[in-house]
């Protein structure tokens, strides 16, 4: 398997451990055979980068980010949803369990509630920002994997929060050197923990 031929800015793997979709920087969406490493269908998906992928509970659909978010059936190749709003790229993505909601988070400091069935935006929530004179680049949103019930946000400044339910945010880390900016941030698989990486 060589997927360099063009930088890859985005991996996913299915449920399933059979397919491997990449996604690249000028928008192209590559889907492999996991185990043999063949090309399988190649996708221009976008016209800008490729920030996430994500293949849905049905193994036939995959949905990708860029500064639209597009759902893809892998069989005809062809664009079956679109959800647009953010004003910048999207950065995370994550599905309901029961395929009724997506949550997306992107650089223009939003996090929007879509409703997958008609595409609707249903919430567009700005998170606590300490610095309101500019928008700050949301780039992990995560549903605890344990409880289901509470969201880890995080963007570029030394603080990591917390979303729950009722889209109300509390405070999970800070750093102790405030020149620190987290980038990425995940649950264990537990959920118990958060790890962050930081600049």
């Amino acid at each position: 398997m060589c997927i360099r031929d063009r930088p890859v800015t985005s991996l996913a793997i299915d449920n399933e451990d059979e397919l491997l979709a990449s996604g690249t920087k000028d928008g192209e969406i590559k889907l492999w055979k996991f185990k043999t490493g063949d090309c399988l269908k190649t996708l221009k998906a976008h016209l800008l980068p490729i920030q996430k992928i994500l293949f849905l509970q049905e193994i036939s659909h995959l949905m990708s980010a860029s500064q639209e978010i597009k759902i893809h059936g892998l069989k005809s190749g062809k664009v079956m949803k679109e959800f647009r709003g953010h004003s910048s790229y999207v950065n995370d993505l994550f599905v309901t369990q029961d395929s009724s909601l997506l949550f997306s988070s992107g650089s223009d400091g939003y996090i929007k509630i879509w409703n997958m069935k008609s595409t609707e935006c249903l919430h567009s929530i700005k998170p606590p920002n300490e610095k309101p004179a500019m928008d700050l680049d949301i780039y992990a949103l995560q549903q605890n994997p344990s409880t289901q019930n509470e969201f880890l946000v995080c963007f570029r400044y030394f603080s990591v929060y917390l979303m729950n339910n009722n889209l109300q945010f509390g405070t999970a880390y800070k750093a102790e050197d405030k020149k620190v900016d987290f980038i990425k941030a995940a649950w264990s698989a537990k959920g118990k923990y958060i790890y962050t990486i930081g600049t």
